[in-house]
């Protein structure tokens, strides 16, 4: 799953009516972790919740995510929305980002 935070918050994205975008509005608890490119012992784990859902206009949000990851825009080009989780707790192990 891409993710993108916009300092405060976490960013996702789902098609609509997607089992993902289903599940988040039934339980708005979202955990996730992250491993670390450099070192695969190394992630950190964050819990949240969603506290807003918005419309991928012209999707922009996909589009910057799939041009970060892959280089290009996102290839399947229907309706998407975006999920704003509000950080609750973050947990790191080792030292992140550092071998």
């Amino acid at each position: 799953m891409w993710v993108d935070l916009d300092g405060d918050h976490i960013l996702i994205s789902s098609p609509v009516g997607s089992r993902k975008g289903q599940s988040l509005r039934e339980r708005d608890q979202v955990p996730s972790s992250v491993v670390s490119s450099q070192n695969s012992w190394h992630w950190v784990s964050v819990s949240g919740r969603v506290i807003d859902i918005q419309p991928d206009q012209d999707l922009k949000f996909i589009d910057r995510m799939a041009q970060k990851y892959v280089g290009k825009d996102y290839e399947r080009r229907t309706p998407r929305e975006v999920f704003t989780i509000a950080i609750d707790r973050v947990s790191p192990t080792g030292k992140w980002g550092r071998r």
